[in-house]
């Protein structure tokens, strides 16, 4: 099949994305736009409004409490943006103790010491084998110092998730460290082996992040592998591939990239306003990709949004740098889809109530950061980047389809 034909058809060869609820998350048929499909239907999404999953549900903010011994508590204040491993220390939430997992600070930009406000990865099972909470091994709270209005990615991340975009959930959580409140985080999801078994049947394939690296020969030994084996195989052919003119190079990279995927991510990348991630970053930033072996594609997943919503009146066709954006931007029929796909991401904001969580989740947490005396900013600009932010989901279907025309 031609470039054309496939994304006309909304079909790029892509696998199927897994669905829990025994369905697939992705079809390979383009939805009629203001319809609903099981692409961006929240019960063909895993994770989302599961009763069996309350790690992450919305109706309440958890108490995550850690008890960290001096000895750690030492080692900790060596850490580094640039060093950092893992301490013990102790965990109770939800009335669960869990002893013995490791602690260690985390970030580049955002990192703090943990005499702050850091960021925190917890391993639950570091030195007590299979120990998990509610089938997490991993827990990553994240302390929101580049997110003033300490919401942007609970709220990004459920509309990459109903857009049919494999992304982590996330909650917040209140965070108790050694008596002493350390106030409001959020409660991520790792992208990790466990979250790839959400999405995809096959959870073996390497998972990598991007971090300053592009889809060309010398970015081929820099991306970083989280987990699985270091075969760079697909991420070679997609620089291959995209070394041709740009309609040759799209038709050829359909062999080891899912393009379809991409356009979506980079669809909802344009509402959310992820604008410090590829293909927006140059070198690229800020996402994973899996190398999915039922397919034998690379899947796009996003990463690290606490710096979005803040540009509402970017173009999100400017400042394009990810090559295989920029191919798109060349190519007619390439471009056709990934605007269908920001009509849909439209359509799904507004079949889901967006503006609506956005007010449930803002006024769940108001208490909490008022309370929140670790903070980096003021309580005055968490209520001005607040209402910020909601405006620019009440103005979102007006300014992209304004961009559109």
């Amino acid at each position: 099949m031609t470039l054309s034909l496939l994304l006309a058809l909304g079909c790029t060869g892509s696998g199927e994305l897994r669905d829990t609820s025994g369905g697939t998350a992705t079809d390979t048929t383009e939805p009629t736009p203001g319809t609903t499909d099981t692409a961006t239907d929240v019960e063909g999404v895993p994770g989302v409004d599961d009763p069996e999953d309350p790690v992450f549900q919305d109706d309440e903010v958890p108490v995550f409490t850690l008890s960290i011994p001096g000895d750690s508590w030492d080692e900790l204040q060596e850490q580094t943006a640039f060093d950092q491993w893992y301490v013990e220390a102790d965990l109770e939430v939800d009335g669960q103790v869990l002893e013995s997992i490791g602690i260690r600070t985390k970030g580049e930009n955002s990192w703090r010491p943990i005499a702050d406000k850091a960021s925190l990865k917890l391993q639950l099972d570091f030195l007590v084998s299979g120990q998990e909470f509610r089938g997490l091994k991993e827990i990553t709270l994240q302390a929101m110092n580049e997110d003033r209005a300490m919401m942007h990615e609970r709220v990004a991340y459920r509309l990459y998730r109903e857009a049919g975009v494999p992304a982590s959930r996330a909650q917040h959580a209140q965070v108790v460290i050694n008596g002493e409140s350390y106030g409001l985080y959020t409660n991520l999801e790792t992208v990790d082996k466990r979250m790839m078994r959400q999405w995809f049947d096959d959870d073996d394939g390497p998972l990598w992040e991007v971090w300053d690296v592009d889809f060309y020969d010398d970015y081929v030994p820099d991306f970083q592998l989280e987990y699985g084996p270091d075969d760079r195989t697909r991420l070679q052919a997609t620089a291959d591939a995209l070394e041709l003119e740009p309609e040759p190079a799209l038709d050829a990279v359909l062999a080891s990239f899912d393009l379809d995927l991409f356009l979506r991510y980079w669809a909802v990348s344009g509402y959310v306003g992820q604008y410090d991630a590829y293909p927006f970053r140059e070198p690229g930033d800020d996402c994973h990709v899996y190398d999915d072996p039922e397919s034998g594609q690379l899947k796009f997943i996003p990463h690290g949004v606490d710096e979005s919503w803040y540009d509402p009146g970017r173009v999100i066709t400017d400042g394009v740098y990810g090559l295989v954006a920029e191919h798109c931007l060349e190519v007619p029929a390439c471009m056709a889809t990934f605007e269908q796909h920001v009509r849909d991401v439209l359509d799904i904001a507004e079949q889901i109530d967006l503006l609506g969580y956005f007010d449930t989740v803002q006024a769940q947490i108001a208490g909490l950061t008022v309370a929140d005396d670790h903070k980096d900013y003021s309580d005055d600009e968490v209520a001005t980047y607040q209402a910020a932010m909601r405006e620019m989901i009440v103005e979102r279907r007006a300014v992209l389809e304004g961009q559109l025309e």
